[in-house]
């Protein structure tokens, strides 16, 4: 996991890059959900309002904006799915810092837990087993 020190020009250039690219980047709502879709547990220990992105396959998707020490549960766009590599950015508003997590591959059955630290080098991001 890596702890970036970006300005905002930077960030917004590493979530274009990938159009340059002749890929679809995608700001906004994430594709329809399907039944059975993993979810990421979002847990905002930060007292600044953050972004959450997926980064996979040449994509970027909003997935939520988290108030700062707010929870929320998010689920993973419909074409992410078991055996997919994929990435998560966070994005602190008004600032220039950002987390980008180690490549995580998508595991049937997993979802995934995002703790956001005080401080963003204390974020980490993990599968978990959903209960039955």
């Amino acid at each position: 996991m890596k702890m970036l020190h970006l300005t905002p020009l930077l960030l917004a250039a590493a979530v274009a890059v990938p159009a340059c690219a002749g890929s679809n980047v995608q700001t906004g709502t994430p594709p329809v959900q399907r039944p059975g879709t993993a979810v990421l547990h979002i847990r905002n220990d930060n007292a600044m309002d953050m972004n959450v992105y997926i980064v996979s396959q040449g994509a970027t998707w909003l997935l939520d904006l988290v108030p700062g020490m707010a929870s929320d549960n998010v689920k993973f766009p419909v074409t992410i799915g078991p055996g997919i590599e994929f990435r998560i950015l966070v994005d602190p508003i008004d600032d220039t810092g950002a987390y980008l997590s180690d490549p995580l591959f998508f595991t049937k059955g997993d979802d995934y837990q995002l703790s956001i630290g005080s401080s963003l080098t204390f974020t980490t991001v993990m599968p978990v087993t959903p209960p039955n």
